[in-house]
C-alpha cells in the first residue's frame, strides 16, 4: 500500500434501482431511524429504511430512498 495513503480507504455507493444503497469501506454508522442513517458523511434520508446486512466493510440499507446528503 502506498505509504501516503495510509489507511484511507475510497468509500464506495452503489444505488441499485429495487431500492437498495451498498456502501463499502465505511468507518462508522453514526445515526439510524425510520427515515434517516447517517453513515461517515452521507446522509441517506427516505421512508422505511432498514438495514438488510452489515458486516465491518459493507452496509446494504433497503427502503424508499428519497435523496443522499454528502456532506
Amino acid at each position: 500500500m502506498n505509504q501516503l495513503l495510509g489507511d484511507f480507504q475510497e468509500i464506495k455507493l452503489r444505488l441499485f434501482s429495487d431500492r437498495r444503497i451498498i456502501i463499502e469501506n465505511y468507518k462508522k454508522l453514526k445515526d439510524i431511524n425510520n427515515d434517516m442513517i447517517v453513515i461517515d458523511n452521507y446522509i441517506i434520508v427516505g421512508n422505511f429504511l432498514k438495514i438488510r446486512k452489515m458486516d465491518p466493510m459493507m452496509i446494504e440499507i433497503y427502503g424508499e430512498i428519497n435523496e443522499i446528503i454528502i456532506g
